[in-house]
């Protein structure tokens, strides 16, 4: 498996390059004061191997590179592979290398032996996944090495792909919900025209569809906006993730990012729409991706902890539409640092509070505040789970 990006730079010369290079420079002084045939021998020698190293890993071998990635999106610790091609296009064989390809911060060696002409080798490793995050897969990186080990050099060959490590998710039996507009639930898939209705032009933010970008009002204002429309008898969650540096540890917010995962999950199976909102401002979902969690679930694995305000987040709420459900899912917080988020509770028929904040209680003191305070996110998860069935 892919060890630590450790990899020789500063020029082609490796140390054992410089150290017979220089060993030439000083024997070439007494060669020529003593006129000795050995000596300069010995200088010719030294010289001539290093300009043949530093030629034999100049050469850019003429490979062509290509990558797979299965899957491209998989929740932490989940297995993904990718599998890496190289075929020589040359008219010559390929001298040996080892192909070094990075994911993140990590890199895999994959040995590269020496290629036919037209010959196409394939290797197949692990990618790591302990880590949330948005990454980067290669280009492959090339180390070509001559055979008295003199010169080394690095050259980048193929293209990049990207891997999604999103956050762990739990079972959660259900999200609940706070009212239901249809008592026979959220027929999506038959609701009539007349259930959807617009609400608001707002910017225009990834994943919203071109089609309702109102051109006349982006013209006037110089930026994209696009018409909200709402379904009103679909149940809405807002799941917001407060993403502050001020209320998490690394622990936390990667448990608090689980639940929210796992919620996501939920909605989607019960065909409820989603809207995830950051604390940093970022936001997606919406009653037009009822079932769909792939967007947001990249916007989990791309967040970080900030130091933004939550004056905007918060501003940002106010001007949603009425929703059913807000979930905060936050860490070690105390009643100042949500007052804000929880002045909102009128606008929500149901305001949960999930504190993944090593169970340390959490006395809000507010009425019609649900407060589940858990040590992990899967601890978080099941006192949900309790919760409901009560």
């Amino acid at each position: 498996m892919a060890a630590e990006a450790s990899t020789r730079s500063g020029g082609l010369l490796t140390r054992r390059g410089w150290g017979v290079l220089a060993a030439s420079a000083v024997l070439a002084v007494p060669a020529g004061l003593v006129g000795s045939r050995e000596l300069a021998t010995v200088v010719a020698c030294g010289l001539v191997a290093v300009a043949l190293a530093v030629l034999w890993v100049f050469r850019k071998p003429r490979l062509e590179v290509t990558r797979e990635i299965y899957p491209h999106r998989v929740a932490r610790d989940v297995d993904a592979i990718a599998r890496v091609s190289v075929a020589n296009r040359a008219v010559l064989p390929s001298t040996p290398a080892v192909g070094l390809d990075p994911c993140g911060d990590v890199v895999s060696e994959i040995p590269l032996p020496r290629l036919a002409p037209g010959r196409v080798r394939a290797r197949t490793y692990e990618l790591p996944t302990g880590r949330r995050g948005r990454f980067t897969v290669g280009p492959l990186r090339i180390a070509r090495v001559d055979p008295l080990g003199l010169a080394h050099r690095v050259q980048l060959q193929g293209g990049t792909e990207t891997l999604w490590v999103h956050p762990r998710q739990h079972l959660v039996s259900t999200v609940g919900g706070g009212r239901v507009r249809r008592l026979d639930g959220p027929e999506v898939d038959r609701l009539p025209h007349g259930t959807i209705t617009f609400h608001a032009l707002r910017e225009y933010v990834r994943g919203d569809d071109l089609r309702h970008v109102h051109w006349r009002t982006s013209a006037r204002i110089g930026q994209l906006m696009v018409r909200e429309h709402i379904d009103v008898s679909v149940p809405v969650i807002t799941l917001f993730v407060d993403n502050r540096a001020s209320v998490h540890d690394a622990a936390s917010f990667e448990d608090a990012l689980e639940v929210v995962a796992s919620l996501l999950a939920a909605a989607a199976r019960e065909r409820y729409a989603c809207v995830v909102l950051a604390a940093s401002g970022e936001r997606v979902g919406g009653s037009a991706h009822v079932g769909e969690t792939g967007t947001s679930l990249d916007l989990l694995a791309a967040l970080q902890l900030t130091d933004a305000p939550l004056d905007d987040a918060v501003a940002t709420l106010t001007r949603e539409p009425a929703r059913d459900t807000l979930v905060i899912a936050t860490g070690h917080p105390t009643l100042g640092d949500l007052a804000p988020l929880v002045g909102l509770r009128r606008q929500y028929p149901r305001t949960v509070v999930v504190a993944v904040n090593g169970d340390q209680p959490l006395a809000l003191g507010v009425p019609g505040i649900e407060v589940v305070t858990a040590a992990d996110g899967a601890a978080a998860v099941h006192q949900w789970n309790v919760g409901v069935r009560r």
